[in-house]
C-alpha cells in the first residue's frame, strides 16, 4: 500500500501529540510532587467536529490545570500553545489565577486562547519574563468575577527536551509563581 503525503502528513501530528503526552504526563508527576494535582484529564479545549469549524478540528493549544487543597483560592495552568497567528514558534505557558473568595470554577480555565491573550494584552516581549497583572480589570474589558492576580510567562516549548528541562524552566518557575 503506498502512503500518501496526507497520510504522513497526519501521522508526524500524532507523533508530535504522543510526544506532548508524554510532557504533560512528566509535568503532573512533577506538580504532583508539590502537593498539586490535575483537575481531571482533560487537555482539548474549545475543539469542534462540526464541518463549518475546520480550523477548531486539530487542537493547536492543549491545557492543563492544576489545583491544591492547601491553596483552594489558587490556580496553576499549563497551556502547551502550538499554533496561533501571532507567535513565531510553539510555547509552553505557566499561568497561576487566584481568586478573592473560593470557588469550585475558576473564570476563564475552560478558554485555552486567553492565555495568550494575556501575554499580548501584558506586552510580553521577551519570552522567560513573569508578568505580573494584579488588577485583571485593566487589561479585560469585563469584569472577570473574582478574580484578583494572574501571573503568567511562556518558554519555549522546543527548549524543553527532557524532564530535567521540563522541571527546570517550567514546573519549578511554575511552583514559584505560589510563593
Amino acid at each position: 500500500m503506498k502512503k500518501t503525503v496526507i497520510q504522513d502528513s497526519i501521522r508526524q501530528v500524532k507523533k508530535i501529540y504522543q510526544k506532548i503526552s508524554v510532557l504533560i504526563e512528566t509535568a503532573d508527576g512533577l506538580m504532583s510532587k508539590s502537593k498539586w494535582g490535575p483537575n481531571g484529564s482533560a487537555v482539548v479545549y474549545e475543539s469542534s467536529a462540526t464541518y463549518y469549524l475546520p480550523d477548531r478540528w486539530l487542537p493547536s493549544v492543549l491545557t492543563r490545570e492544576y489545583r491544591n487543597k492547601d491553596s483552594i483560592n489558587t490556580v496553576l495552568l499549563m497551556a502547551i500553545l502550538l499554533d496561533h497567528d501571532d507567535i513565531e514558534e510553539p510555547l509552553i505557558i505557566g499561568t497561576l489565577m487566584s481568586v478573592k473568595e473560593h470557588s469550585e470554577e475558576f473564570p476563564w480555565t475552560d478558554n485555552s486562547d486567553r492565555y495568550y491573550w494575556f501575554l499580548k494584552k501584558a506586552n510580553l516581549d521577551a519570552v522567560d519574563a513573569v508578568i505580573e497583572i494584579d488588577n485583571p480589570k485593566d487589561i479585560y474589558e469585563k469584569e472577570p468575577r473574582d478574580l484578583d492576580r494572574i501571573s503568567i510567562f511562556a518558554t519555549p516549548l522546543l527548549e524543553i527536551t527532557n524532564s530535567d528541562q521540563l522541571r527546570d524552566k517550567f514546573v519549578s518557575k511554575l511552583l514559584a509563581l505560589t510563593q
